[in-house]
């Protein structure tokens, strides 16, 4: 696998869930046939789950963008099939050029300043089927999307299987950072010691103490949406609550995250309110938190303008960037994640 397309690069650098890389690669003499990758341990989402859905649409962004077919409309696998997505295939010159190799999130700070209105018509620009941009500044609106997401992350902090997830997901060391999956520590904006109080808070046993003595997962909730509170601008993929819908806004997404990053805007997703909605109605949340999440949810259809049968599919926190060059996690090697023909 030394000389693999373009195409197939580009597809490889699409973003996943806590950098989980959910997807492998069979390559065809004409086609790229994408499959589910299940994550080791918990696997939190499936084959069929919104958050795969929507890694899915970027990767099809991806590797479409670079054979100058972004706008070409594809179909995903009815539900069960093991090629989930069949793109078509061109191989061409690998040139690590192009601008959606330079995408990358940003989770620190950033400028207070507000993103010039030229910017704002510039990704409000981007369209897909099925689904479209709302685009929030600081005010009322924001404030209250704000508020709804400190109840899904309180909602989130509490929950055994997604604290499992996220700390079997973290990299702390050079030797777990080497291996090429899931998130280097030094990715996240953390506080003095934080890193070692994510080592502490590991084992779910410490973490549901800290909740039933100390509510620690209302601070951790305040922690998490300290910088979105001062985002200068959010930017909100909504449209159609379908698996359609799902794949779309991951491609509405990932079109969306290139240009503000070419434009030099710092991008930091937050995928917790759409989570939780997903669990909501799935019926996978804990009793306590059906109510809590349930009367935040009700607040979206307004606030972002919803038609019907319409719903949040991921939040983007988007700004100038104070620290310009973030420590990005690693990938996995080429071979765990591509068979079938290379090149030529």
């Amino acid at each position: 696998m030394n000389a693999l397309p373009l195409q197939v690069r580009a597809a490889l650098s699409t973003p996943t869930a806590d950098n989980s890389q959910g997807h492998r690669l069979n390559l065809t003499r004409d086609t790229i046939q994408v499959a589910y990758r299940p994550h080791p341990g918990i696997d939190l989402f499936g084959p069929d789950g919104h958050a795969t859905l929507i890694a899915f649409g970027a990767l099809a962004h991806n590797a479409l963008t670079v054979i100058g077919a972004d706008q070409e409309q594809l179909a995903i696998a009815p539900r069960g099939a093991d090629t989930i997505l069949t793109l078509p295939r061109r191989d061409l010159p690998s040139d690590r050029g192009h601008p959606l190799f330079a995408r990358h999130t940003n989770r620190f700070p950033y400028r207070h300043d507000a993103v010039p209105t030229d910017l704002q018509a510039t990704l409000s620009s981007v369209t897909r089927p099925r689904v479209r941009l709302r685009l929030l500044t600081p005010g009322k609106s924001a404030t209250r999307l704000i508020e709804v997401t400190r109840q899904c992350c309180q909602a989130r902090f509490s929950n055994r299987e997604l604290h499992e997830w996220l700390m079997g997901s973290l990299r702390f060391t050079p030797e777990e950072v080497a291996r090429g999956d899931g998130l280097d520590i030094r990715t996240l904006h953390l506080p003095p010691f934080g890193a070692a109080f994510m080592r502490f808070i590991r084992p779910w046993s410490t973490m549901e103490r800290l909740n039933r003595w100390f509510r620690i997962y209302k601070t951790m909730a305040a922690t998490e949406v300290a910088l979105l509170g001062k985002a200068p601008l959010i930017a909100c993929v909504v449209g159609e609550d379908s698996r359609d819908g799902a794949f779309e806004a991951g491609r509405l997404m990932q079109q969306t995250w290139i240009r503000a990053n070419n434009e030099g805007l710092a991008v930091h997703p937050y995928y917790v309110v759409a989570d939780q909605q997903t669990r909501l109605n799935e019926g996978r949340l804990p009793p306590e938190w059906e109510e809590p999440v349930g009367t935040a949810i009700e607040e979206l259809p307004q606030l972002l303008e919803f038609g019907k049968g319409e719903r949040l599919h991921m939040m983007l926190r988007v700004g100038r960037p104070v620290n310009k060059a973030p420590v990005r996690s690693r990938r996995l090697p080429e071979s765990k994640l591509v068979s079938g023909l290379p090149a030529g």
